[in-house]
């Protein structure tokens, strides 16, 4: 049985146990298997432990790429964790974008999914050059459909200097044009 200080995602021993694989406890190898204890978790606590494993994946993702989006990887565990991850918006309102591990489709899918909440975006350039196509893809998707539920947006690129910081650096603009 998981204590109480588990569920809160703190790990009674503090031995670093992270809610992402606290949650790989419950998958059985068949992932439609009735008997997985995946099947019995309410709801409630299922929804709890994925937004503390989302939290805790993108509190310690690296700027080099973005990690793979983890409501949809737990949303392709069962039939039960679909639904349960697919009915809370709340789980799909940060995304990190990069050229190596985003595509349209799932972008698409992310964006509907977090149905009308507002969206902290993590633009992840890891080259001197960005693709062009790449960003002219994530344009043509994002910025006209999502652009007016944007809360935050980030951009990390590999050698723009942000490192350093920018001491003179006052504001960036964003506006729209007919």
């Amino acid at each position: 049985m998981m204590s109480d200080t588990m569920i809160h995602g703190e790990h009674p021993t503090n031995s670093g146990i992270r809610c992402a694989a606290i949650l790989t406890l419950f998958v059985s190898p068949d992932k439609e298997d009735s008997n997985s204890p995946a099947m019995d978790l309410p709801p409630e606590i299922l929804l709890e432990i994925a937004k503390m494993a989302i939290e805790e994946s993108l509190d310690n993702e690296s700027t080099k790429e973005a990690p793979p989006p983890l409501p949809l990887v737990l949303s392709q565990v069962c039939h039960h964790w679909r639904a349960v991850v697919c009915s809370d918006p709340s789980l799909w309102t940060r995304l990190a974008l990069s050229p190596k591990s985003t595509t349209t489709f799932n972008v698409r899918r992310y964006l509907e999914k977090s149905r009308t909440s507002s969206i902290k975006l993590d633009i992840i350039l890891p080259y001197k050059v960005p693709p062009r196509k790449f960003i002219e893809e994530m344009a043509n998707i994002i910025l006209p459909q999502y652009f007016d539920r944007f809360r935050e947006v980030y951009v990390y690129h590999k050698q723009c200097g942000f490192g350093k910081g920018c001491p003179y650096f006052q504001l960036l603009g964003l506006g729209a044009f007919d």
